[in-house]
């Protein structure tokens, strides 16, 4: 397949390069036949600002679907404040998951599919916000680890691919 280009900044690295496009939104048609009904894949480039946001939505019925996340060749200051981490290397920040209906395997499934993707590109850290303790236990199945804790209780996680 035909490597999805972004223009880069001087000093940037190759990660967005890395990236198969077509891939990554095909993903929606494997997380469809998982889930049961359509998945709509959301690719917006924000090459100014060496990110791109990808997410994929969809809601019917008893069934809800939202995977978003942005992919930086370095993360801005707010993420690096935010993550309480040193971010100098590209990353993908896992800023939302939910999913409808829980408990029968499909969160497992699809967040395992995307981890493989990620895993073809030269991205090498995940990170996300778990929301209490049984979200944390659902990530550490797939070797996120807790680097900070916030006020409220909500866990800050990270996974080196």
């Amino acid at each position: 397949m035909e490597r999805w280009e972004t223009l880069l900044q001087p000093g940037g690295t190759t990660a967005l390069n890395s990236i198969n496009k077509e891939s990554f939104l095909s993903l929606a048609v494997e997380f469809k036949d998982i889930m049961g009904f359509e998945i709509k894949p959301i690719w917006i480039d924000y090459n100014h600002r060496m990110r791109v946001s990808l997410s994929y939505v969809s809601h019917r019925g008893g069934g809800l679907f939202k995977l978003i996340t942005n992919l930086y060749e370095k993360p801005t200051e707010f993420y690096i404040s935010y993550f309480k981490s040193d971010l100098n290397s590209p990353a993908v920040i896992i800023k939302d998951f939910i999913l409808e209906p829980k408990g029968q395997g499909f969160g497992t499934k699809i967040i395992k599919r995307y981890i493989e993707e990620i895993s073809k590109t030269n991205f090498n850290m995940i990170y996300l916000r778990a929301q209490d303790e049984r979200a944390a236990n659902f990530w550490r199945k797939f070797g996120f680890v807790t680097i900070a804790e916030s006020s409220v209780g909500m866990k800050v996680m990270k996974l080196n691919l």
